[in-house]
């Protein structure tokens, strides 16, 4: 079994990134995070089978399903249609 820090560290690698994203762009994106093992019931309600996972929600949909680790400008051209 491997220490919990090494199953998050995508996570914890892109969370800087995405966290600039939601400062910069206050008002149009918020940012909620799941720890999936805290919270399997959510997890499997949303389909993540790996980490790191991202849902776009609209109206209380998933409209966009994305994940790995990526850098920051590449998490803004995932997200670039949502935030114009």
């Amino acid at each position: 079994m491997r220490p919990l820090s090494a199953l998050t560290s995508p996570c914890r690698a892109i969370a800087p990134a995405l966290d600039a994203i939601a400062a910069a762009r206050q008002g149009k994106l918020a940012v909620y995070k799941l720890h999936v093992d805290e919270h399997p019931e959510l997890s499997a309600a949303f389909r993540i089978r790996s980490i790191p996972a991202l849902r776009v929600f609209q109206g209380g949909q998933i409209v966009k399903e994305f994940g790995g680790a990526m850098s920051r400008q590449a998490l803004e051209q995932q997200l670039a249609e949502f935030l114009q």
